[in-house]
């Protein structure tokens, strides 16, 4: 069975990577929809093999070799796009989006599925906004994904003012492939600045409403209804970064076990060129019911996204212009007793189309 499952995944990545490197090679179409308003399509993709070893106080440790891919197509005009992609992962626990090549310890092989992670159209007005519908990225802007992780695309729709800096969402979290549980309301303003020619700030307040319902698959406190006041902001100077995500839960059910949430990170660099690097060193600590537990980070630990302190190191380095590598490790321990404590080392290598 673990050999079926090693062959099916190899021929995978294998046909994602030559997939991804035959649509690098072909050149972007133009289609005239009329005279005036040119189509366009262009092919998107991303390839990344992590090696991963995970410590535990509390459970066996495991190591394995995983694989991320997906694949995607934009068709746009000057006020509309439409955007649909193919991911790797497991289905049913979108929040997963890497299938396990080879296991180094004695673990169980999970599924590995393909779907479709990203289904949306967008209209953009420049007078007033953008509109968009269907299954989309986060649309917030965070300096971390303390309280969302990015690998989950709700069902819903959100307008983003350009005259007023407001973005407006309604959204349907995720429960597994075809279904949603509960329903979020979210609202942030945008107001942004300068010190000085080389040091600008920007801050992002938001509210979050979330509804809850029983869910099949996405069960980590998505019964319970969460309302929270938050704020992301970030400093920059020339090639530094310093950002803050901080927010309170107004809501929780239990208030002696902790409603904040908060992550401070330090961002260097960036990935556009050749011999470029980019690090970034975060801590952060998020109690209990300080966010929704099944739709917060996930890159962080590998036992919680709630009830967790520690801190979080990421390097990579841009080899060529598609490609670039990298380390991470995080170290997390909860907040509340029984203390259990993981940490978690990976090396990663990533082919962006």
């Amino acid at each position: 069975m673990r050999t079926a499952y090693l062959l099916k995944s190899l021929i995978l990545s294998v046909f994602c990577l030559s997939f991804f490197l035959s649509a690098l090679a072909a050149n972007n179409e133009t289609i005239n929809a009329t005279n005036t308003n040119k189509w366009t399509h262009q092919v998107q993709g991303f390839v990344l093999f992590r090696y991963e070893d995970e410590c535990f106080s509390f459970r066996s440790d495991r190591s394995r070799l995983r694989f991320i891919g997906n694949l995607g197509i934009v068709l746009s005009n000057e006020q509309w796009s439409f955007q649909s992609r193919l991911t790797t992962g497991l289905r049913d626990k979108q929040n997963v989006p890497a299938i396990t090549l080879v296991h180094f310890s004695e673990q169980p092989q999970p599924d590995s599925d393909i779907y479709v992670d990203r289904l949306f159209i967008r209209y953009n007005r420049s007078q007033w906004g953008a509109v968009t519908l269907g299954k989309q990225p986060w649309p917030l802007k965070n300096a971390t994904d303390a309280f969302w992780d990015r690998q989950l695309h709700p069902i819903g729709v959100t307008w983003q003012g350009t005259s007023m800096p407001l973005t407006l969402s309604y959204l349907k979290p995720l429960d597994g492939a075809s279904r949603t549980v509960g329903e979020m309301f979210l609202a942030q303003a945008h107001l942004k600045g300068q010190f000085s020619p080389d040091l600008a700030w920007q801050l992002h307040p938001w509210f979050a409403s979330y509804h809850g319902e029983q869910g099949e698959y996405a069960t980590r406190d998505t019964l319970i209804d969460h309302m929270s006041w938050r704020l992301s902001s970030w400093l920059t100077f020339k090639n530094f970064r310093l950002g803050l995500d901080l927010g309170k839960n107004t809501d929780a059910p239990k208030e002696d076990v902790g409603d904040l949430s908060w992550a401070i990170q330090l961002t260097h660099g960036e990935l556009k060129h050749v011999g470029n690097a980019q690090w970034h060193v975060r801590v952060l600590q998020t109690e209990r019911y300080g966010v929704v537990t099944e739709f917060a980070q996930n890159a962080v630990a590998g036992f919680s996204t709630s009830n967790i302190k520690g801190f979080d190191v990421r390097y990579r380095y841009r080899i060529n212009p598609k490609v670039w590598i990298g380390t991470r490790y995080s170290d997390i321990k909860t907040l509340n007793q029984p203390v259990k404590e993981g940490q978690r080392f990976r090396i990663e290598l990533g082919l962006t189309l």
